[in-house]
């Protein structure tokens, strides 16, 4: 698509006036339709969104502003997950729901906006991103909760908080709409448990591009760490996580010292078996999520990534370190 702007500016800059009680933060922008003189953009869809645009300006000039004013909308990006995202998922929940939450935002608005390359040359400005759809979708899930808070000004609920993980994310202790009722009767603190288990691995794949496999394999194929050592960082437990000799199984002489200290995100309320163990198991076996030995992403569920079951709460006699 291109446009030559130089046209359209006039129309522009009559809309702009008829419209006075823009918000404030607009104000630097209106600059803008005096400064393009044309705009050039490409989008290219494979396995990636690949996005090309180029304004282009009268002179160096104004190219050096339109860069100051590119660099300003990313910044404005950055506070608008602070003041209106960020506050918009305070549901109240208990535990570390809405921490989580919080710094799944501020991550995946980090990762759009570090994508973006802004470069200026001679006459034109160029802005260029290539991003992974999940990534691309995740980031519209985040931006929609922000316009959900703008209308609303009402604080989103714990179940609607959820949003980002549900545009494209398999489900963890999902019940059938029919069931809801004894979904409604669950404990609060295992549902928030799972959802904190839920995000984690799926603030995992926004970065990594896929899951973690079920375990991490040694040289000769020994299974050293489990997905829960590897989500660690995305539970807020980065400390404990550097603890580990993550080239040595998880029995070593070492790392069986950590078992103890096992998050308490990772024990089930209903839980009664000794401590260090854990009842959330992945779904593993042929064509599920912790197939293994290789990590998946979500391109690979084929089925339809709602419909699938990711991690489950089992019985006491089912537990493992």
């Amino acid at each position: 698509m291109v446009i030559d702007f130089e046209k359209l500016a006039p129309l522009i800059v009559l809309g702009l006036q008829a419209y006075p009680d823009l918000p404030p933060v607009f104000d630097e922008f209106l600059s803008l339709p005096a400064l393009v003189t044309s705009i050039e953009m490409s989008v290219k869809l494979r396995t990636d969104v690949d996005v090309q645009l180029t304004l282009g300006a009268r002179d160096a000039e104004g190219v050096a502003e339109l860069q100051k004013l590119a660099e300003l909308a990313k910044a404005h990006a950055r506070e608008y997950v602070e003041k209106q995202i960020v506050p918009s998922l305070d549901s109240g929940a208990p535990g570390g729901i809405h921490d989580a939450m919080a710094n799944y935002a501020r991550r995946i608005t980090k990762v759009l906006l570090d994508k973006i390359e802004v470069r200026a040359q001679d006459k034109e400005l160029s802005l260029h991103a290539k991003l992974p759809l999940d990534v691309v979708s995740t980031g519209l899930g985040v931006a929609m909760l922000g316009v959900t808070a703008t209308r609303t000004a009402q604080p989103v609920a714990a179940p609607a908080a959820a949003a980002p993980r549900a545009v494209n994310a398999p489900a963890v202790l999902e019940v059938p709409p029919r069931l809801g009722a004894a979904r409604r009767q669950w404990p609060e603190e295992v549902r928030h448990k799972s959802e904190q288990i839920g995000l984690a691995l799926h603030n995992y794949h926004d970065l990594n591009n896929r899951f973690p496999p079920p375990a991490k394999l040694g040289k000769d194929d020994k299974k050293l760490l489990s997905w829960r050592v590897a989500i660690l960082p995305y539970i807020e437990q980065q400390e404990l996580y550097n603890q580990f000799h993550l080239d040595e199984p998880w029995d070593s002489d070492h790392n069986k010292k950590l078992i103890e200290k096992m998050p308490e995100v990772f024990r089930s309320p209903g839980q009664k078996g000794e401590q260090g163990k854990t009842v959330y198991l992945g779904a593993d076996g042929k064509q599920s999520v912790f197939e293994g030995p290789k990590p998946i992403g979500l391109r690979s569920i084929v089925d339809g990534s709602s419909n699938t079951i990711l991690v489950v709460e089992a019985d006491d006699d089912r537990a493992v370190v």
